[in-house]
């Protein structure tokens, strides 16, 4: 088994573990994340792939890619445990880690939660305290970041939105689904997102409170708007479909 670690950013970032085989592809996205919410997940998948061809290109004896983001791949120790997991386990699986969120973003509930529950919906609003009562590996239908996964997997696949978007998740959602292999959480593999590598994690007063009540209104507003949104929703794919002709 050789594993190779491939990262995305928009600044290089050093090898996080010197034994393991390493590539970073740095590139600033012309996106905004806020606006272009479809546009900037799609371009990350199709960096996450190209990130990948050129790791094989420099270690073309790789089986098994590590594909980790920026945020988490400084989180060394993790990283390790989450590679011992996989290599102990002896591969033909998907396995993960659970990225935990600290937060001060919102005006009421605070307490940290489960970060990724676009990836991994079924963990939604579980908080870091409540696994240490589970198993250390549970099995899950999809992960949504960090992730260990064969080459033979993602030559098959590859990265690529699902659609509609968002509804059916991210890249990994989809090529955990179509791999047909077991896809499993190390629940001791712990990564982070906080005030240190996430702005998002801590706002003012001001926004706090205009993100909370964003948030109270939202489903009043899909209940109204939904059928809109869609209609919209099917013209954007159309109008891809076309420019791509």
């Amino acid at each position: 088994m050789n594993l190779t670690i491939v990262t995305i950013g928009r600044q290089p970032i050093p090898p996080p573990i010197e034994t393991v085989p390493y590539y970073c592809l740095a590139e600033e996205s012309s996106y905004n994340r806020y606006r272009d919410v479809y546009e900037e997940t799609v371009y990350l998948a199709e960096k996450r792939n190209r990130a990948i061809s050129t790791a094989l290109e420099k270690f073309p004896g790789t089986t098994d890619i590590v594909s980790v983001d920026s945020y988490y791949v400084v989180q060394v120790e993790a990283l390790k445990r989450l590679i011992d997991t996989y290599q102990r386990i002896g591969g033909e699986v998907i396995l993960g880690a659970p990225i935990w969120y600290y937060r001060k973003n919102r005006l009421i509930d605070n307490r940290p939660k489960f970060y990724d529950s676009w990836g991994s919906p079924e963990l939604v609003n579980v908080r870091p305290w409540e696994p240490e009562r589970w198993p250390e590996i549970i099995q899950v239908p999809s992960i949504g970041n960090c992730v260990i996964f064969p080459v033979d997997v993602w030559r098959k696949h590859s990265l690529v939105t699902p659609e509609p978007f968002p509804y059916m998740g991210s890249c990994y959602t989809r090529l955990c689904h179509l791999s047909g292999l077991p896809v499993l959480i190390d629940m001791r593999a712990k990564m982070y997102r906080s005030a240190a590598n996430n702005r998002e994690a801590f706002y003012s007063f001001t926004k706090r409170f205009r993100v909370s009540v964003g948030a109270w209104l939202r489903p009043t507003r899909e209940r109204t708007l939904g059928g809109a949104d869609k209609k919209a929703a099917a013209k954007r794919k159309k109008d891809l479909a076309s420019e791509s002709a």
